[in-house]
């Protein structure tokens, strides 16, 4: 590795990309300003994730039977969006409640109100981070 090793026309700077966003869609998520001089890195969660928790949390019918498995999956999405925005951490507590002690995946349960509240917070909150430029 020497100083040939990196070549010239790599380092961009905003004026040589002007408007364009520069991202790297990474396991999930999004790193935004990688390779601009210019320009601080963010991390965020990436579209396809934030799409997916979206359909997640409006596909469950809260006033029926939910499987294991779906409420481990909404509660993988809304850690997902805690690490970015931590104050949404506190909505976690109650989809992990619903599941805890259960080892199959497969058994249905109904929601206790606490975790319905939770999932209407958590569609709130992914609807607005969509609608605020996240999307």
């Amino acid at each position: 590795m020497g100083s040939k090793s990196e070549e010239a026309d790599k380092r961009v700077t905003t004026e040589d990309v002007g408007n364009e966003r520069r991202v790297i869609d990474f396991i999930g998520w999004e790193i935004e300003g990688v390779g601009l001089v210019d320009m601080e890195p963010t991390i965020t969660v990436s579209r396809r994730s934030r799409q997916k928790a979206l359909y997640r949390f409006l596909s469950i019918v809260e006033t029926g039977k939910v499987t294991v498995e779906e409420l481990q999956q909404l509660a993988g999405s809304a850690h997902r969006s805690t690490m970015i925005c931590p104050f949404m951490r506190v909505f976690m507590g109650d989809l992990y409640c619903e599941f805890a002690g259960y080892n199959d995946k497969r058994v249905k349960q109904r929601l206790r109100q606490p975790a319905i509240t939770c999932i209407w917070l958590w569609r709130v909150f992914i609807v607005e981070a969509e609608l605020a430029g996240g999307g």
